[in-house]
């Protein structure tokens, strides 16, 4: 180097160390991690205690607790939005199985009352309704047991 030249400042690694980038998905966990580790470098420096060398290069346990971290937070948000929809989940469920249940019967008692079937169970039943009425007046025409005994004595 020349003289009077400065050494260019020390790129920070940080970034790096939290977020992998080689993968073809974004590393939210890492995101969420480096996020987790600004904002806590952030109170150190409002609180007076930060430490200026840690900030650029974080160690590797650094590293490995603000993921820990960050995967914990997910997992809540995960779960706590989950908690949120499953009862509408269950509801819409419901209201799912119960419309399918409405378009089956809807279906079955169309089908059993069409015209076609409809005309042929009460041709059917006229049919048998006059069977029984002409039944009922052979029977009422005829004589019955002692009419026919007055009529033999005679």
């Amino acid at each position: 180097m020349a003289a009077g030249a400065q050494d260019p400042p020390s790129h920070s690694r940080a970034f790096e160390n939290f977020v992998e980038t080689g993968s073809d998905e974004r590393d939210v966990v890492g995101l969420i991690a480096y996020a987790l580790y600004k904002q806590g470098i952030r109170e150190e420096a409002i609180s007076g205690t930060a430490a200026p060398g840690a900030q650029r290069n974080p160690p590797t346990t650094t590293v490995t607790t603000y993921r820990a971290a960050a995967t914990q937070l997910l997992t809540e948000i995960v779960q706590r939005a989950i908690d949120e929809t499953t009862p509408e989940i269950q509801r819409s469920a419901v209201l799912n199985a119960v419309e399918t249940a409405k378009a089956e019967i809807k279906g079955h008692v169309t089908g059993r009352t069409n015209f076609g079937p409809a005309l042929l169970t009460n041709i059917i039943a006229w049919i048998v309704t006059l069977a029984i009425a002409v039944l009922i007046l052979r029977l009422a025409g005829s004589p019955g047991v002692d009419q026919t005994l007055v009529n033999a004595v005679r």
